[in-house]
């Protein structure tokens, strides 16, 4: 059985694509991937960071999930993002809320609490951004689409290391459930918070039962 997602994180940066067309729009790499076990949901290249695209990303992700879990996860994950204006909007709030996820924002002026990411996304660029020349957007997203399935599945992630020993492994070999490694320990920022999201979930039902007291 695939583990169960609970934990994802999203972020965005420059990718440093060099298209050889001209008058090419800047590019930025939107990514969602899973605590847990690494696996990476979503890599989704954008011209734009509004709040459009990031759902747009944040959709992508949630079918990955649902294709690897074949179907509807049993539980929503938590959401977890910095600050900036696209994961702010209203617009993009609701659509979290009709998808039944929780948010968590990280600190302000702390980028450091997406370490996890912070540290894929120079690997993306050491792996992938830097060897390449692309001809166009579309290039950039096949070879993109090319680099996460080799992230995903052929390259051994040095933190996946199994409880029961043995070389490090991939993270499809921990996202479906095929291989346990040693539990990360968790950020003391992620579990205030995440008690902060419950006990506000909590009032707000309260407040929107007409049975309650």
């Amino acid at each position: 059985m695939p583990s169960v997602t609970q934990w994802v994180l999203m972020s965005s940066a420059a990718t440093g694509c060099l298209p050889t067309t001209r008058n090419q729009p800047p590019t930025t790499n939107c990514d969602r991937q899973d605590y847990y076990s690494r696996y990476l949901l979503a890599c989704y290249l954008t011209d734009s960071f509004s709040a459009a695209e990031v759902m747009v990303g944040l959709d992508q992700a949630r079918a990955e999930a649902e294709r690897v879990h074949g179907g509807p996860l049993p539980k929503p994950p938590t959401l977890v993002t910095d600050n900036g204006v696209s994961f702010t909007a209203q617009a993009f709030g609701r659509h979290l809320r009709d998808l039944g996820i929780s948010h968590v924002h990280i600190r302000y002026r702390t980028p450091q609490q997406l370490g996890l990411l912070e540290r894929f996304h120079a690997v993306l660029k050491q792996e992938e951004v830097y060897w390449n020349l692309y001809d166009s957007p579309a290039d950039c997203r096949a070879k993109l689409a090319i680099f996460r399935d080799r992230y995903n599945n052929l390259r051994p992630h040095w933190a996946l290391k199994p409880e029961s020993g043995g070389d490090v492994v991939t993270p499809e070999a921990v996202y479906r459930g095929q291989v346990t490694p040693t539990i990360p320990r968790w950020q003391g920022w992620a579990r205030d918070a995440k008690k902060r999201l419950d006990a506000k979930l909590a009032r707000l039902a309260i407040k929107d039962d007409p049975t309650a007291a």
